[in-house]
C-alpha cells in the first residue's frame, strides 16, 4: 500500500493528507494503515485524535497527550500542554491520526504543529478531509485522494456485506437486481454496506425489488442524507430505530462503550426483556444488528482493553434528521435554543454553577440529560466542581437519565430521591463523601455509576431497598488504589437482580459481611472483594458463594495493606474459590505463608492473566506453570520468595507455562536463584521483565525470549544465551552482565543505562551486534568516553543513537549510518568530533542540555544533499 510505503521512509515530520468526500472510507483507510502490524513495529508511539468541526488547538494539544501517556494531563493551559507535549514525544518516532479535520488556517497549524517536531526522524501525522483545502494547508507530501469504488469493487463489498455468494448460484435474478441497487450507491463504500447489510436480512427476490424500487432513492436532495440511508433506517424493526435516533444527542464524533449505551436505552423504556433473555441482551442484539447493518463502527480498544465504537458523521446526520426536536444538544447553556418538545438532551460546554442548570427547566418533560467531556477525550477533563441545583428535582421530575460525570458534583441534594422515574444516575468523578440517603427512594433504578469518587466513604444505608438496581460501578482507574468506602451499606445482598458490582467492601458488622454476596447469582464481568481481613474463617469465606458464580470473568481479591493477621488467612483464600470460568485473577496483600491448590488446577482453563501482588508472607511460588492458557503473569513485592525452582512449572506437566506470552518479576529482595527449566517449559514467553531483584544471580534459558528488562539487579552476573532477544534494557545491573552481549547477535534495540561505577565500556563490546538499530546510553556517572573502539564502526545497521546523563563523557564517537542522533545532559563535552559532517544519512540531530558544547559545524553537516532534511535542536549557536 502506497501509505504505508511513505509511512516507512525517514526524514523530517511529515504530513499525510487522506481526501475525499463522507462516506468513501476515509477513516476506515488510516485505521487499516494505523492497526497494520508493520506500522505498530516501526513506531515507538501511535495516536489517534478525532479533530471533528472545531479545530481548537488546546482541545486538540490535550487530546494527543491523552492518546499518547493514556492519562489526563494536570495542566489545562495551552503553554504547559505543548510542554507536556514536547516531554512525551522528544526522541521518538512516533505516528499521529488527525480524524476528520474540517477546518483549519495556516497559524492555527503552526500553533499546533510545533511541539510535534520533537520527535525522532521518520515521525508521521496522517490526516483524513473532506476539504482540499485542509489537505494544501497541512501536507508536506501529495495528498492520497479516495475516489467512489468501481463497478467490480462495489459488487464485491456489495456481496460481501449482503452474503449473497451461495443464494447467487440458486437465483441468478438476485445478482441482476443486486447490481441495479449498487448502481444507485454511486460508488461510495457506506451507501454499499448500508443496503448491503440490510438485504443480508431478505431472502426473497421480491424484497429485492422492492427495495430497488423504493421511492426514497428518488428523494430530492435539499439535505446532505444519503437516500440509501434513509432507506436504510426504514427497513429496521421499530425498536431498534429509536434506539438509533435517541444516539443524535451524542456530539459528532463521539465515542461510546457498548455497555453504557445499552443500560441508557434500558433506562429510556426501549428495551425490554424476551422470552429467557434479560433486558441486557436483548439490548446487545439490538445493538449487534446496528453495527452489523452499518450504523454503528468499531473505533478502536480503550486503555482498559474495552472495545468502543462511533458513528460515522453522515450516519450522525441521519440520525439528527429524523430525532428532530425530539433529541437536542447544546454546546452552550442557552434556553432559546430548546424546544418545549425535547425528551433528550446532551451538553457540551463549561457548567458555572447551579444556575445554568436553569436553562433546561424550559423543556419540562426532559427525560434524558447527560453532561458530556470533550469528544477527543479518553479520560477526565477537569471542570469546577459544583452543586445541583435543589428545585431540580420540581421541574425536571420525568428524568430518567441523569449522567453528571464530567460536571465534578461536590454534593448531592436530598430532593435527588424525588425524580421518582430515575433508571440511570452516573455522578462518577464527583467530590462527596456521602450521598444522600433519599437515594433509597428512587425505586425505578437500574444503574449506579460512581465510578473515580475517590472520597467516597459511605453508601445510603438504606440501598437495599433499591430492588430494581443491576448495575453498581464503583471501581477506579488509579493504580494500586484503595476504596476510602468503610464497608457496603447493610443487607446488600438483598439485589438479587445485580449483573454490575465491581467492588465490594468487606465490613464486620451484621448485614455487611461477604456472605452478603451469597444470593448474588447474576454477578457478571469484574468483582473486586476488599478488606478481606474481615472474614473471620473459612465459613464466611464460603458463604460468598464465588465457586457458583459462573458469569463472573475477572476477580481480585484485596486484602487492605499492613492489615493485622487475626485468622487463618490460608483457609479463608481457600474457601474463596471462584467459578472455573475465571479469565483474570489478582490477589494483593495476602498474608498468607502458602496459596491454595484451586489457583493451579488445570480445570480454570480460561484463565489468561494472574497477578499477585504484595504477598510478603509467601516464600514459594504457586505452581503456575500447570494452568494451560495463562498468558501474563505478573509478580510483584514477594518478599519472602528466595528461589523458584521446577515447581513454579508445575510437577508431573509435559510443558510448563505451555502459552505464557509475558513475565513481569519485580519488587522480590530475597530472590536469588531461578533454576529448574525443562528444554519444554516457557516456549512461548516473548516479554520478560526483571526490576528490583538485587539477589538474582542467574535465570534459565528461554529459547523464545524476544524482549528482556532487567532493572536494579546488582548481583545478576551473567545473561544466557537467548537467540531470538531483540530488544534489551540493562539498567543498574552488575557491569560484569556486558560481557555477555556478546552472544546476544539478533539484537536490533539495546539500552545501557545506570552502572554508575563504570568509566569506560570494554573494547570491542558492540563489535558482534552487527543487527543493532537503536542503541541508548544513560546514567553512567563517571563515564568519560564512548569511543568507536567499542565497536561502533561494526554497527553497520545502527540508524539511532541516544546518550543522556554522562556528566563526565567527553568524547563520543559516532558510526556513519546514523539518521538520528541524540545528546542530553553531557556537562563536560565540549566539542562533536569533525566526523560529524561525514554521516551523510543523519536527519535528526537534538543536543540538550550540554552547557560546556559552545558550538557546532552544522555546515559540514549539510555539506551532502542528502542531509538537506537535518533538523537541529539546541540552544547553542550553530558554527
Amino acid at each position: 500500500m502506497k501509505i504505508i510505503e511513505i509511512l516507512m521512509t525517514d526524514g523530517i515530520l511529515s504530513v499525510i493528507p487522506i481526501v475525499g468526500m463522507g462516506g468513501l472510507g476515509k477513516t476506515t483507510l488510516a485505521q487499516v494503515v494505523y492497526n497494520d502490524e508493520r506500522v505498530k513495529q516501526h513506531f515507538e508511539m501511535r495516536m489517534w485524535v478525532c479533530v471533528g468541526e472545531e479545530y481548537d488547538v488546546r482541545r486538540i494539544t490535550r487530546a494527543i497527550i491523552e492518546s499518547a501517556t493514556k492519562r489526563a494531563p494536570e495542566v489545562t493551559a495551552l503553554d504547559p500542554l505543548q510542554m507536556n507535549l514536547k516531554e512525551a514525544l522528544s526522541g521518538k518516532r512516533f505516528l499521529l491520526v488527525l480524524d476528520d479535520v474540517w477546518s483549519v488556517n495556516s497559524n492555527e497549524w503552526d500553533v499546533l504543529k510545533k511541539p510535534l517536531k520533537v520527535g525522532a526522524n521518520g515521525s508521521k501525522i496522517i490526516i483524513t478531509t473532506r476539504s482540499e483545502e485542509v489537505s494544501k494547508n497541512m501536507g508536506t507530501v501529495p495528498s492520497y485522494s479516495l475516489r467512489g469504488l468501481c463497478d467490480e469493487d462495489c459488487w464485491s463489498l456489495f456481496k460481501r456485506c449482503a452474503a449473497i455468494e451461495g443464494r447467487l448460484v440458486e437465483n441468478a435474478n438476485l445478482g441482476d437486481i443486486g447490481r441495479d441497487i449498487v448502481k444507485k450507491c454511486g460508488g461510495l463504500p457506506l451507501a454499499i454496506k448500508a443496503v448491503g447489510s440490510l438485504l443480508r436480512f431478505k431472502m426473497d427476490e421480491t424484497e429485492w425489488s422492492l427495495v430497488l424500487k423504493s421511492e426514497i432513492w428518488d428523494l430530492p436532495t435539499t439535505t446532505d442524507i444519503l437516500p440509501v440511508l434513509i432507506l436504510s433506517y426504514h427497513h429496521l424493526p421499530g425498536h431498534v430505530k429509536q434506539c438509533f435516533v435517541y444516539c443524535s444527542i451524542f456530539p459528532k464524533d463521539y465515542r461510546f462503550e457498548k455497555d453504557k449505551l445499552v443500560q441508557l436505552w434500558m433506562a429510556e423504556g426501549f428495551v425490554q426483556p424476551k422470552g429467557w433473555k434479560q433486558m441486557e441482551d436483548v439490548g446487545n442484539d439490538y445493538f449487534d444488528e446496528l453495527s452489523l447493518r452499518s450504523f454503528f463502527q468499531y473505533s478502536h480498544n480503550d486503555w482498559e482493553d474495552r472495545p468502543v465504537y462511533k458513528m460515522h458523521d453522515l450516519i450522525h446526520d441521519l440520525a439528527r434528521y429524523i430525532s428532530g426536536e425530539e433529541c437536542f444538544r447544546m454546546e452552550k447553556l442557552d434556553s432559546s435554543n430548546i424546544s418545549e418538545k425535547a425528551r433528550h438532551s446532551s451538553l457540551l460546554c463549561e457548567i458555572d454553577g447551579a444556575s445554568s442548570f436553569q436553562a433546561l427547566y424550559k423543556a419540562s418533560r426532559l427525560r434524558t440529560f447527560l453532561f458530556l467531556g470533550s469528544p477527543n477525550s479518553l479520560l477526565y477533563i477537569t471542570h469546577t466542581p459544583i452543586d445541583l441545583p435543589r428545585d431540580m428535582s420540581q421541574t425536571l421530575k420525568y428524568l430518567r437519565v441523569l449522567d453528571l460525570s464530567y460536571a465534578s458534583i461536590k454534593r448531592l441534594p436530598n430532593s435527588i430521591g424525588n425524580l421518582k422515574h430515575l433508571r440511570y444516575l452516573d455522578i462518577s468523578r464527583a467530590s462527596v463523601k456521602h450521598l444522600p440517603d433519599s437515594i433509597a427512594h428512587l425505586c425505578n433504578l437500574q444503574t449506579l455509576r460512581l465510578e473515580n469518587c475517590s472520597e467516597l466513604i459511605e453508601l445510603p444505608k438504606n440501598m437495599n431497598k433499591l430492588i430494581n438496581l443491576r448495575h453498581v460501578h464503583l471501581h477506579t482507574q488509579s493504580i494500586n488504589s484503595f476504596t476510602r468506602l468503610i464497608s457496603m451499606p447493610p443487607r446488600i445482598g438483598r439485589l438479587t437482580s445485580l449483573r454490575t458490582l465491581s467492588l465490594f467492601v468487606v465490613g464486620r458488622e451484621s448485614g455487611c459481611r461477604i456472605e452478603e454476596l451469597n444470593g448474588m447469582g447474576n454477578l457478571r464481568g469484574s468483582i473486586c472483594i476488599s478488606k478481606l481481613e474481615n472474614v473471620m474463617n473459612e465459613e464466611e469465606a464460603k458463604s460468598a458463594n464465588l465457586r457458583s458464580k459462573e458469569f463472573l470473568h475477572e476477580l481480585e481479591l484485596q486484602w487492605s495493606p499492613r492489615h493485622l493477621q487475626e485468622v487463618r488467612v490460608e483457609e479463608v483464600l481457600k474457601s474463596l474459590q471462584p467459578h472455573v470460568n475465571i479469565r483474570l485473577l489478582e490477589i494483593s496483600h495476602y498474608s498468607g505463608n502458602e496459596f491454595p491448590s484451586w489457583m493451579t488446577d488445570p480445570s480454570f482453563s480460561k484463565l489468561k492473566t494472574v497477578y499477585l501482588t504484595n504477598c510478603r508472607n509467601c516464600n514459594i511460588l504457586p505452581p503456575l506453570g500447570k494452568l494451560p492458557s495463562l498468558k501474563d503473569l505478573h509478580i510483584h513485592g514477594m518478599h519472602e520468595v528466595g528461589r523458584v525452582g521446577c515447581e513454579f512449572c508445575g510437577t508431573n506437566v509435559a510443558h510448563g507455562f505451555p502459552v505464557l506470552e509475558t513475565l513481569t518479576i519485580e519488587d522480590m529482595p530475597a530472590f536469588e536463584q531461578w533454576d529448574g527449566v525443562e528444554e519444554w517449559d516457557f516456549n512461548c514467553l516473548k516479554e520478560l521483565a526483571i526490576i528490583d531483584c538485587p539477589m538474582l544471580n542467574r535465570f534459565p534459558k528461554l529459547p523464545s525470549l524476544a524482549s528482556l528488562l532487567i532493572r536494579n539487579s546488582k548481583e545478576l552476573c551473567a545473561i544466557p544465551s537467548l537467540p531470538s532477544l531483540h530488544d534489551l534494557d540493562l539498567n543498574g545491573c552488575n557491569e560484569s552482565v556486558l560481557a555477555d552481549l556478546s552472544h546476544l547477535t539478533s539484537l536490533s534495540s539495546l539500552s545501557i543505562s545506570g552502572f554508575s561505577m563504570l568509566k569506560s565500556l570494554p573494547e570491542g563490546l558492540l563489535q558482534p551486534l552487527t543487527t543493532l538499530k537503536q542503541l541508548y546510553i544513560g546514567d553512567f556517572s563517571n563515564l568519560t568516553s564512548f569511543p568507536e573502539e567499542v565497536g561502533l564502526s561494526d554497527l553497520v545497521m545502527l540508524e539511532r543513537l541516544v546518550i543522556s546523563n554522562c556528566p563526565q563523557l567527553t568524547y563520543v564517537g559516532l558510526p556513519v549510518t546514523l539518521k538520528s542522533f541524540r545528546i542530553n545532559q553531557l556537562d563536560s563535552l565540549k566539542c562533536l568530533p569533525k566526523k560529524l559532517g561525514c554521516l551523510t544519512s543523519l536527519q535528526n540531530l537534538d543536543i540538550r542540555n550540554c552547557s560546556q558544547l559552545h558550538s557546532l559545524p552544522v555546515a559540514e553537516c549539510l555539506s551532502n544533499s542528502e542531509a538537506q532534511t537535518l533538523q537541529v535542536l539546541m540552544p547553542i549557536p550553530l558554527s
